[in-house]
């Protein structure tokens, strides 16, 4: 990340042209997931996996965890940004906790309205939003100062080049002044540059300040090994790929028949909210994208009811389907990100019930330390990694 960007620029640059680099991407290039969906279809956990790693997190008085809103990995050290009070904690590889780089307050180095977190891997820093500041701290918690910006976004990531990606989900950004950053995703470059796509009509309908229902995506971004990454935005049937400044379809999702009958993206949150009541069957709302090397995994909903897990072996086209069973330490696993081909997210420890498949994927001395933990203790980390399919 080159330092020397210019963040409260972000409310004066002129008006850029949008595209979508899509002129030259043939429909051979665009692989289509066909799916099935089928309430009646499960995935057992203890069926699917080939590798598993049970990673608790250290419980101490300076690093009580509620619930984890986000995880980001890099430099073996897990920066997790915790649900109760949005400051991140980092923790080692074996689960020991390091440091809490922001404290609330309003001191120096200090915050009061944190929101969200990404990583710039380039220069090993932690990037923390307070509102209309991104807060800036090493991977040992030192404060490095702030860079103010004036944009209303629930997610965002640093490329590796220096570009900022927001995901923006269509918020009313008109108080920029030009009307040009309502969209689903925006980038600002390290040289100003500014680009929007997926624009929407519905959202300037919104007026500023005022509470309107809103459907967002968890974990918009997914960094791949080779720089790009991996994007998708609510309500959409296609998953992007992102390189430089550049957005080009990688994946189209078809639904088959319960596919939505109406373009759930553009319109307002209280009609979608109304259309899939009436429409239960209604399959919608890919989310949760990560994407390794050999798959792409991704969730949907039957409508308000009900969820599927899919994961795409890209190697052969072949599809694993269905509602997620956790046959081995019960409770629902949150899909929080990866770490290259291995898939992490975490159980609250309450929701912890040891079955006796457990010993299969891990040692009596894993096995030993899990029955340890008492529902006080900080939610732990799941890793896997999947069979051949």
């Amino acid at each position: 990340m080159i330092k020397t960007v210019r963040l409260y620029t972000l409310c004066i640059l002129s008006l850029s042209s949008i595209f979508s680099c899509t002129d030259n991407i043939s429909e051979s290039e665009i692989t289509t997931i066909k799916l099935t969906p089928n309430k009646e279809s499960h995935l057992l956990l203890s069926s699917i996996i080939d590798s598993l790693h049970i990673l608790p997190l250290e419980t101490t008085e300076q690093a009580l965890l509620s619930d984890i809103r986000e995880l980001e990995y890099d430099e073996g050290l897990y920066f997790i940004q915790n649900d109760q009070d949005m400051l991140i904690y980092i923790f080692n590889r074996n689960g020991k906790f390091n440091c809490k780089p922001a404290k609330k307050g309003q001191g120096p180095g200090e915050i009061r309205f944190p929101q969200n977190f990404a990583l710039n891997k380039i220069d090993k820093e932690i990037w923390l939003t307070n509102n209309n500041s991104f807060y800036k701290y090493n991977y040992a918690g030192k404060y490095l100062g702030n860079k103010p910006y004036s944009l209303a976004f629930s997610d965002f990531c640093i490329e590796k080049n220096g570009n900022i990606y927001f995901y923006t989900n269509k918020t009313n950004n008109s108080h920029i002044g030009d009307g040009f950053l309502t969209g689903n995703i925006t980038m600002l470059s390290p040289q100003g540059k500014k680009k929007t796509w997926f624009k929407s009509k519905a959202a300037l309908q919104h007026e500023p300040n005022k509470s309107y229902m809103s459907f967002f995506t968890r974990i918009p971004f997914s960094e791949q090994e080779d720089g790009k990454i991996t994007c998708h935005y609510a309500f959409c049937d296609t998953i992007y790929s992102i390189h430089k400044d550049c957005i080009t379809p990688s994946y189209v999702i078809d639904f088959g028949e319960n596919k939505s009958k109406i373009d759930l993206d553009q319109i307002p949150g209280s009609d979608v909210d109304e259309y899939i009541h009436a429409h239960p069957k209604t399959v919608w709302y890919a989310r949760e994208v990560l994407e390794t090397s050999n798959i792409v995994r991704f969730s949907y909903n039957f409508g308000f009811e009900s969820y599927a897990d899919v994961y795409y072996n890209k190697s052969n086209g072949h599809i694993l389907e269905g509602k997620p069973i956790n046959d081995l330490l019960g409770g629902y696993i949150k899909i929080l990100g990866k770490r290259r081909n291995t898939i992490i997210g975490c159980i609250p420890a309450i929701d912890i019930q040891l079955s006796d498949k457990l010993s299969s994927f891990i040692s009596q001395e894993k096995l030993s330390e899990l029955k340890k933990i008492t529902p006080e203790s900080n939610p732990i980390l799941i890793e896997f990694t999947l069979k051949d399919f």
